[in-house]
């Protein structure tokens, strides 16, 4: 990878050390461990964040190619992974957004970039598949559909016609169900099954060179209890030492140290909202909360 930046990126057992007024050095840690489950589902080769340049590598052509000028940001590909058709969607950046820095636009192009975080599996009206078979095949792969109504909010899916099951720690699947035909004898039927990046947040705060040093689990959405210590953190004033934060949140999701003693700390949710905390000399200097699906 070319991407570089004076950084390094807490992983395992990292410990944070933090002095004040003379006291002795106080160890505490910014490792929230490992993530209860791989932290991606990566799709037939395919990993999240890639670019239409990779997949085109792994996959082959397309039989639609995007075309970021017009807004069209969908690839399309036919009889691809034992489906009749797939769709690749993209999440854009315009350059000057763009904190991918391992990911350059050609040079004298102004073209947003493109990074691959969800995949559409169509299977056709000539492949009925049965949704009694294909739930089981995904409560076996995992586990039983999540019921939280956020959740299903953020993927704007109803649950009276879909379930959303946990692919890993930062990855949804998505059924979409058909109801049944009984003239055509076709069963209650898959419509489709998406696979999707949560929380989408990541794209725009991680470099996806450092998503693997992601640690802990990435709850559903916050609770009330943590939102009441966010409100706790802010009636400080919201300038407090390390520590102290970890005390309120616990270790981050991520911490990335831009330099010694200067970075961000992110706590991530699967509906979108997300906690960042900018990192100076060993205090907050500045945050930012986004409630996503939530009451403010």
């Amino acid at each position: 990878m070319h991407y570089r930046l004076y950084c390094l990126v807490v992983t395992m057992a990292a410990v944070f050390l933090c002095c004040s007024g003379g006291e002795k050095a106080q160890e505490f840690s910014l490792d929230a461990g490992p993530s209860p489950r791989p932290l991606f589902f990566d799709f037939e080769g395919l990993k999240w964040g890639m670019v239409p340049e990779e997949i085109v590598a792994v996959w082959g052509p397309p039989a639609e190619q995007p075309r970021p000028d017009t807004g069209y940001t969908d690839m399309r590909y036919r009889d691809q992974a034992g489906f009749k058709n797939v769709t690749l969607y993209f999440i854009t950046f315009p350059p000057s957004r763009n904190i991918h820095q391992d990911v350059q636009p050609r040079e004298g192009s102004d073209r947003p970039l493109m990074f691959l975080f969800s995949v559409l599996l169509d299977p056709g009206l000539d492949d009925i598949k049965a949704k009694e078979t294909v739930r089981a095949d995904l409560v076996s792969r995992f586990g039983e559909p999540l019921s939280e109504p956020k959740i299903y909010e953020s993927q704007n899916s109803s649950r009276e016609h879909s379930e959303i099951f946990r692919a890993a720690e930062c990855t949804l699947a998505v059924a979409r169900w058909a109801k049944a035909e009984p003239s055509l004898n076709w069963p209650e039927r898959l419509d489709n099954l998406q696979y999707v990046v949560a929380p989408i947040s990541l794209f725009m705060e991680v470099p996806r060179t450092i998503w693997n040093d992601l640690r802990g689990e990435i709850g559903l959405s916050p609770s009330a209890d943590i939102k009441e210590r966010y409100e706790t953190f802010e009636k400080s004033g919201g300038s407090v030492e390390v520590k102290d934060l970890v005390k309120l949140f616990g270790p981050p999701n991520i911490y990335w140290e831009e330099a010694p003693g200067t970075g961000r700390m992110f706590y991530f949710w699967l509906t979108g909202s997300r906690f960042k905390f900018n990192i100076a000399e060993g205090k907050v200097q500045s945050s930012e909360r986004t409630y996503v699906h939530e009451e403010q």
